[in-house]
C-alpha cells in the first residue's frame, strides 16, 4: 500500500497542506510541526510520488538516454558517462536500445515523450540520416 499525504495527515491530526509543506522543505512551520511529520512519515514508510510531484513542479528529473544496440561495448562507456553526468545533477536516466530497429526506436522516442523525461538523448540508427521521426 502507498502511503499519501492523506495519510500523514490522518495519523498526526494536520492539514495536507502543512504535511505537504514539510515534506517539500518549505518554510513557515515550527520545528515541532517538522519532526511530527517527518516522524510520522518514516513510521508510515512513506516515499514520494515523484508523479504528483513532477505535475507541479513541471519536471520529471528523469532523461531518456535511447541507444542502437546495448551489447555493444562503445555504447557501454557511452551510458555510464551519461548517468554519472546526469546523477550529479539530480536526474535518473531512463534507457533504452533499440536493437538497430527503426521501429523500435520511434516506439522508445514516444514512449519517453509520453513519460515527460525532461530531456532525450538519442544515438540514431545511421541508416536513416533524415531525423524526420524524431519530430512526429
Amino acid at each position: 500500500m502507498n502511503v499519501t499525504i492523506a495519510d500523514i495527515a490522518k495519523a498526526t491530526g494536520l492539514a495536507k497542506s502543512t504535511i505537504s509543506g514539510v515534506l517539500n522543505q518549505k518554510s513557515g512551520f515550527s520545528e515541532k510541526t517538522r519532526q511530527k511529520v517527518l516522524k510520522a512519515a518514516e513510521q508510515l514508510g512513506y516515499v514520494p510520488n515523484e508523479i504528483a510531484r513532477g505535475l507541479s513542479s513541471r519536471s520529471t528529473g528523469s532523461i531518456g538516454l535511447i541507444i542502437k544496440d546495448i551489447t555493444n561495448p562503445f555504447y557501454n562507456h557511452i551510458t555510464k558517462g551519461v548517468q554519472e553526468i546526469a546523477g550529479e545533477h539530480g536526474y535518473t536516466v531512463f534507457l533504452c536500445s533499440s536493437g538497430e530497429d527503426h521501429q523500435a526506436e520511434i516506439d522508445h522516442i514516444q514512449a519517453m515523450v509520453r513519460k515527460r523525461v525532461d530531456g532525450l538523448i538519442i544515438a540514431p540508427l545511421l541508416e536513416e540520416v533524415t531525423f524526420d521521426h524524431f519530430l512526429n
